[in-house]
């Protein structure tokens, strides 16, 4: 392995710098190409979609003693209380054995 390796023809220390140099320099100006296509595909996507517009909603006063009003654009929340009850096995109380006689 070692002889194929003496057979290699390595690079110059000034070849090997300007050529990473450039790879740098095309990776920079690649990513500025790729950022302004994407810029102009999302003006693009927003000029197209119509804006839908904010839903307004009003909620009474609430006291201390009201319940949090839900957005209208929530999903209702399950009470966590109810589902670990349902999802509980019944336990059975605790039966004394007949006397036996």
């Amino acid at each position: 392995m070692v002889a194929e390796l003496k057979k290699v023809t390595w690079p110059s220390k000034k070849k090997w710098i300007s050529s990473s140099i450039m790879v740098l320099v095309f990776m920079l100006f690649m990513g500025v190409v790729i950022g302004l296509l994407d810029l102009g595909a999302v003006g693009v996507v927003k000029t197209l979609t119509p804006a839908q517009p904010a839903v307004a909603t009003t909620a009474p006063a609430a006291d201390a003693t009201d319940a949090p009003v839900a957005d209208a654009t929530e999903a209702p929340v399950a009470d966590p209380t109810e589902e670990a009850a349902a999802t509980e096995a019944p336990t059975a109380e605790p039966t004394e054995a007949p006397a036996a006689e």
